[in-house]
């Protein structure tokens, strides 16, 4: 399912798009323009909040980064959002036995230890996120030579243009996400409820339901009935 399909999804859904009212195929230029807005916000915000709690293979792609003598801080890629799994590292180029893992209690630990980290040269040992405007790292010891590091991490799959898909593997993860992604827009716009309810929504909850029983990497029970105990 695309980032279209989903607002078409979301539309019907709420009998914005109803009998014979035709599928929109763009998002501008039509008569639900500002209905639109309202569905597209309501499907980032949703995948925004899942994607904040679970990690999906469509995320993980590998990156690198190239040191540069005496340089001690250097820009991770433009779609970076974090890295893959917990205790994360980067590995050489040329030796993937070779690895570098995050400085516990990053730079606030790391100034009390070593007066000299932010000048100390040798082979880096360690890094630690780099405190400024844009997502970087920093190394210790401050690298003294040109050397690559790979490392796994989750990029940016947010939906922007019609055509980006929903990242999510199968159609039913997709129409699950999408479902709760309705049941937002309904609190959306109808100004006599109070989104603060939505999770307590049944319908929310049950797409919810459906969606983690899909997404988990176990085969469902062998029948079909609520457990109670």
């Amino acid at each position: 399912m695309d980032y279209l399909g989903a607002v078409n999804r979301v539309l019907v859904n709420a009998f914005i798009l109803k009998g014979d009212d035709d599928l929109i195929v763009n998002f501008t230029g039509n008569q639900h323009e500002a209905t639109i807005r309202v569905a597209k916000n309501a499907i980032q915000t949703e995948l925004d909040s899942f994607l904040s709690f679970f990690q999906v293979d469509y995320e993980k792609t590998t990156g690198e980064v190239v040191t540069v003598a005496s340089q001690r801080t250097i820009t991770l890629p433009s779609d970076f959002v974090r890295f893959w799994n917990d205790n994360p590292f980067l590995y050489l180029n040329t030796d993937a036995s070779r690895r570098l893992y995050e400085w516990h209690g990053g730079e606030n630990h790391l100034r009390q230890q070593d007066q000299t980290y932010l000048t100390n040269e040798g082979v880096e040992n360690w890094w630690y996120w780099d405190s400024t405007t844009v997502k970087s790292i920093a190394f210790f010891q401050v690298p003294n030579a040109v050397r690559t590091w790979k490392f796994d991490y989750a990029k940016n799959v947010s939906v922007v243009n019609g055509t980006d898909p929903i990242p999510l593997h199968s159609e039913q993860e997709s129409r699950a996400l999408i479902d709760m992604a309705s049941r937002r827009f309904s609190y959306m716009i109808d100004k006599e409820r109070d989104l603060s309810n939505l999770e307590s929504d049944r319908e929310y909850s049950t797409s919810y339901g459906t969606l983690m029983n899909l997404i988990r990497h176990k085969n469902p029970r062998n029948n079909y009935r609520k457990v109670y105990r």
